[in-house]
């Protein structure tokens, strides 16, 4: 396939709101699309990241859906920012028999638990800064589930998961953000 148009956004510099489109010379096949064939980076612009709005969490308490939201059986995404000084949970999902939970352990590395299953990253995550989070969580038609995390704080970029194989979730409940962490997160 050939790029045929001007890539959107045409300065490439992606705003809020802004969409990236492109379109090529042919019909590209859903099926013949994986993580080994597209990449996308992309930088701050040396633009400052706001962090003056944020959830501050105190490590008793938490902010959670009021409803209930299904992520059964789907793929599914998140970004966020955190800056902990307590390590805990900075996402949880679904119920007590069903649950999907990301949290920073007390050795400080990232762990991500669908019910009884757990994976935990070996790189750690540093204290007193503001990390980016990003995680997400696939499935394909032949019910192989796995999950992509990365940080980025500073200059740095650190992958914690990269297709790491994980159980499928068929959770249905809540969003719960913050429980037991110490610190501030906002997306």
């Amino acid at each position: 396939p050939t790029i045929i148009a001007t890539p959107s956004p045409s300065d490439g510099i992606l705003q809020p709101g802004d969409e990236i489109a492109i379109v090529f010379n042919e019909n590209i096949l859903a099926s013949s699309i994986n993580d080994n064939k597209i990449k996308v980076e992309g930088v701050l612009n040396d633009a400052e990241s706001e962090h003056q709005t944020a959830l501050k969490c105190d490590g008793k308490n938490s902010a959670s859906t009021e409803t209930v939201i299904n992520v059964s059986q789907q793929s599914f995404a998140t970004n966020l920012w955190t800056n902990y000084t307590q390590p805990g949970t900075i996402l949880r999902h679904g119920t007590d028999n069903q649950s999907f939970e990301v949290s920073i352990t007390d050795e400080h590395h990232l762990n991500i638990r669908i019910n009884d299953k757990s994976i935990t990253s070996e790189a750690t995550l540093p204290t007193d800064q503001w990390i980016f989070v990003s995680i997400s969580y696939s499935c394909d038609k032949e019910d192989e589930c796995r999950v992509n995390a990365d940080i980025a704080y500073g200059e740095e970029n650190v992958n914690l998961f990269d297709n790491e194989p994980i159980c499928e979730y068929s959770g249905n409940g809540r969003l719960t953000i913050g429980a037991g962490l110490v610190g501030s997160i906002h997306e």
